[in-house]
């Protein structure tokens, strides 16, 4: 799963697309088979607060997930193989 995100990082370079924090999380969310709660439950944040990042974005609840977040949930991601391994 980490290879496919690094893969779809490499893809979106070469063609110039970038995806958004917000759309990097819900290809973690099911890279990682990850339910809201379950990605709340790893971060300590608010259940609300991750439904408004997987919100859609013309909507009214959306938020932007900011870069030190994102940066957060990905070593949260690592610790947790880590500990598993």
């Amino acid at each position: 799963m980490y290879w496919q995100v690094m893969y779809l990082r490499c893809l979106n370079a070469k063609t110039g697309l970038n995806m958004s924090n917000n759309e990097t999380l819900k290809q973690i969310k099911i890279d990682y088979g990850l339910t809201t709660e379950g990605i709340a439950k790893l971060t300590g944040w608010k259940v609300a607060t991750i439904s408004s990042y997987l919100a859609d974005p013309e909507g009214s609840n959306y938020r932007a997930l900011p870069g030190y977040r994102m940066d957060y949930l990905r070593y949260k991601l690592k610790s947790r193989k880590k500990a598993s391994v």
